[in-house]
C-alpha cells in the first residue's frame, strides 16, 4: 500500500504553540487555508483511493480542496487523532512542551510504556493510530493508495516507530501541510520521501 500522511494547515493554537489535542479543536487560519488550497498540487499525477482525516475540525478543512479536486469523500476516523495532550491540553509553557515532546520522542524509538499525563501510553496511541490506517486498507487493498489528514506529533511518531528505514536525523519535522509518503510492499513500512515543509 501507498500511504501519504498529511499534516494539517495552520490553526491560531499553531501560532501559539498550544497544545491543542482535544476534539474539535482549532479551525484553520486564513494562512491554514491557503495551505489545504496549495494541496492538490503536491498530489499532481499521484492516484487516491481514498481520504481519511481524524475527528479534528482542522484535518477535514485541510482534506477539503483535495477532495473536492478528486469528487472523494473523506472517511473520518477518531483513531487518527494527535497524540492526546491529556492534563497538558491547551498548555505552551515550557514544561509542557518539554514533557509532550519528550513522551513522542520516546515512542519514536520503540520505548511505548511511557504515558502521556493524563492520557495514553504509546501502546493505546500506536495501536489506535495503526487501526485508523488498516481500516483504510481494508477499503483500498494492499495495492491502493490512502492519504490520510492527520496531525505533526502522531505523524512524525507513527512513521518513525514503523519504519524499517527511519533516519532520526532527516526525519524529525512536519510543518503544517507537510506530506510523508510511506509504503510497505514487502510487508514493512519504509518511508519513502518526507517533505517536512508546507505545501
Amino acid at each position: 500500500m501507498r500511504l501519504f500522511l498529511v499534516r494539517h494547515g495552520q490553526t491560531a493554537a499553531n501560532t501559539r504553540l498550544e497544545l491543542d489535542t482535544a476534539f474539535p479543536g482549532s479551525p484553520l487560519t486564513e494562512l491554514g487555508r491557503e495551505q489545504a488550497a496549495a494541496l492538490p498540487g503536491t498530489f499532481d499525477g499521484v492516484g487516491i483511493d481514498l481520504i481519511m482525516a481524524s475527528t479534528l475540525v482542522r484535518t477535514q478543512q485541510t482534506a477539503h480542496p483535495l477532495a473536492s479536486e478528486r469528487e472523494l469523500e473523506p472517511v473520518i476516523d477518531a483513531q487518527l487523532r494527535e497524540i492526546i495532550a491529556g492534563d497538558l491540553e491547551m498548555r505552551n509553557d515550557d514544561e509542557a512542551i518539554r514533557i509532550y515532546h519528550e513522551t513522542v520522542e520516546a515512542w519514536s524509538y520503540s520505548d511505548l510504556d511511557p504515558r502521556m499525563p493524563g492520557a495514553e501510553d504509546g501502546h493505546e496511541t500506536v495501536g489506535r493510530f495503526t487501526a485508523g490506517i488498516e481500516r483504510g486498507r481494508d477499503v483500498v487493498g494492499n495495492d491502493g493508495t490512502l492519504a490520510v489528514f492527520a496531525h505533526g506529533a502522531i505523524i512524525r511518531m507513527w512513521s518513525r516507530h514503523q519504519a524499517v528505514n527511519a533516519d532520526f536525523e532527516r526525519f524529525h519535522i512536519v510543518q503544517n501541510t507537510g506530506v510523508v509518503e510511506m509504503s510497505d510492499d514487502d510487508g514493512a513500512w519504509r518511508i519513502v520521501t518526507w517533505q517536512g515543509e508546507p505545501a
